[in-house]
């Protein structure tokens, strides 16, 4: 994937969707969830329940102080999101499949951080996985997208280096051959003056 256009495309195409499920889902939780009784789908293995996190990933640093969840929270997320954009933008190497993979992630941060914006640094949670006692913290569908995301830039990290892929990066990269009649045309050489 080298051109810049095409790559612009595809992270507006992966951002928009992983913002627009999770912004949506989100405010479906907020008005049909909050101040209600947990709700528990197939065999207790789903569990929906509003939260409200003021921390970060699956909850983690919700006992920070305001000051470092500001510089952790805001300004920080800011700045990694914003690297990895512009290395999907720029980087020659990467492919569709990593570049949809690093969007998933950039997405999925651009969801909780609207929520930070708006909901004074608080994130909406909704969703709850497990088995009996063995259950995960309460996520959202930006979580989702980030796990999903990351998980995937290791696999085609792992499967995608291949030699026939690092043969195509070189193809393209290369000049365009030249053509049949420029091989076949003898370079021209000046005339040397005659030596009186």
């Amino acid at each position: 994937m080298k051109k810049r256009w095409d790559k612009l495309m595809l992270m507006g195409m992966v951002l928009s969707f992983c913002v627009g499920c999770d912004q949506t889902t989100k405010r479906v939780a907020e008005h049909t969830l909050k101040g209600s009784p947990m709700q528990s789908m197939l065999g207790d293995t789903i569990r929906l329940q509003y939260a409200e996190n003021t921390g970060a990933f699956l909850g983690m640093g919700a006992g920070f102080p305001q000051e470092l969840k500001f510089w952790v929270f805001f300004l920080l997320p800011i700045l990694m999101l914003g690297g990895m954009v512009l290395f999907g933008l720029l980087s020659r190497k990467i492919s569709s499949v990593q570049l949809w993979m690093l969007m998933l992630v950039v997405g999925g941060g651009l969801g909780n951080l609207v929520d930070r914006v708006f909901l004074s640094g608080r994130v909406t949670d909704f969703l709850n996985i497990g088995v009996g006692t063995l259950r995960t913290a309460i996520f959202n569908v930006a979580d989702i997208a980030i796990m999903l995301g990351s998980f995937g830039l290791i696999l085609s990290s792992v499967w995608q280096n291949t030699p026939i892929e690092e043969e195509l990066e070189e193809a393209w990269e290369s000049p365009p051959p030249l053509r049949e009649e420029e091989l076949q045309t003898p370079p021209h050489n000046p005339a040397h003056p005659s030596e009186g």
